[in-house]
């Protein structure tokens, strides 16, 4: 009985991936590590971007009154967003060197 358990469990994890998520992880082993590190780190960049604006949403419809450490959380988006555009330079330079090495090879 314990076993069926800990199958429906993993099976109700698999579920909670939706396609767009399969779909990365699927493009994702195709990557050079270091590509996928960059991507990784975009994506999660992407991430706390969005949880700003959500954040940001909340205190405009005055649903929160914003903590400190929110505050800063919201003052960070700038910053955040700088931190996108030179890693996704850095992915862009790289893709752009790894055609340019397997014309070469």
């Amino acid at each position: 009985m314990r076993g069926s358990t800990t199958q429906n469990a993993n099976k109700q994890q698999i579920l909670k991936v939706t396609p767009e998520e399969a779909k990365q992880a699927l493009e994702d082993m195709n990557l050079w590590p270091f590509e996928r590190e960059l991507t990784k780190k975009v994506r999660n960049k992407k991430k706390k971007v969005r949880e700003i604006d959500d954040l940001m949403i909340k205190v405009k419809k005055k649903e929160i009154d914003p903590t400190d450490q929110q505050r800063q959380k919201i003052e960070s988006r700038a910053a955040v967003e700088l931190e996108i555009s030179e890693v996704e330079s850095y992915l862009q330079q790289f893709k752009e060197t790894e055609k340019t090495w397997q014309k070469t090879a």
